[in-house]
């Protein structure tokens, strides 16, 4: 009797878990492998404070990270699915300003995210568990046919476009580059000539042609590291997710690749 108990109470921990992951909720324990003292936190945005020191977590969704850099800077990373270490994944960010033994010292911002407000292409869940795919409602696979009529122009006030700062450049002979995917970010706005990624001051994530009278040629490292390059005659609102259909990159561009690019220039039609 004890043992059939003990089965049922086994299940019913592993079905209430089952249900926090699947409802978009993100279970965190303080030790490795999902032991010892947990909670459940909901989606959106979190502050970590002393308090977090969160060792492993489950989730059937997304979690990003925004973490200082030695430079100074603050940029983000995504973890989707289960983590079985997170000290272990750390290992794997460059440029941290505290190193990984210090942790979520690093970690200025948690984002907790499920696939209809995520706009990666593919991420990885830690430790061998199993990819999970989120498509953006934006991403360049759904965007083909609306890239046509990018580049015969788009009226401007239904895009909001005049509420991005580059506007004042737009259709002025101007190639419009921005950090974050979806002309979100930083911008550029470049008339002519080639730019890397120091002279730009990023690399770029989306790039904007329509009504420039112009195109770009992209130099980027492929899988054997020999230079190649592709022409961008449409706007890429998602430069990650066209470079990864597209083309074939190394290993270490796996989750970034746009930093497979070398050089970017603009030229007139």
């Amino acid at each position: 009797m004890k043992i059939k108990m003990g089965l049922v109470l086994i299940l019913f921990v592993s079905y209430s878990q089952f249900c926090f992951s699947q409802s978009g909720e993100w279970t965190y324990y303080n030790s490795t492998y999902y032991k010892g003292y947990h909670k459940t936190y909901q989606k959106g945005d979190h502050k970590p404070s002393h308090s977090w020191k969160w060792s492993s977590w489950k989730t059937s969704c997304c979690t990003q990270f925004y973490y200082y850099t030695k430079n100074g800077k603050i940029e983000d990373k995504i973890l989707c699915g289960d983590v079985r270490d997170f000290y272990s994944e750390l290992k794997k960010w460059k440029d941290l300003k505290y190193g990984y033994r210090q942790g979520w010292k690093n970690i200025q911002k948690v984002v907790h995210q499920c696939k209809d407000n995520h706009h990666g292409n593919e991420k990885y869940a830690s430790g061998g568990n199993r990819k999970y795919q989120f498509q953006h409602k934006n991403d360049y696979s759904k965007d083909k046919s609306n890239n046509k009529t990018y580049g015969k122009g788009r009226s401007d006030n239904k895009d909001g476009y005049n509420n991005k700062a580059w506007y004042k450049y737009y259709g002025k002979g101007n190639v419009i580059f921005t950090k974050e995917y979806n002309y979100e970010g930083s911008y550029k706005a470049k008339p002519n000539g080639s730019f890397d990624y120091r002279r730009l001051g990023f690399y770029p994530q989306s790039i904007i042609v329509s009504r420039s009278g112009r195109y770009v040629v992209v130099n980027y490292r492929d899988q054997y590291r020999r230079e190649k390059s592709f022409v961008v005659k449409n706007d890429i609102p998602d430069l990650k997710s066209y470079m990864t259909k597209n083309l074939k990159l190394g290993s270490e561009y796996k989750y970034e690749p746009y930093k497979a690019i070398t050089k970017v220039t603009v030229m007139q039609n």
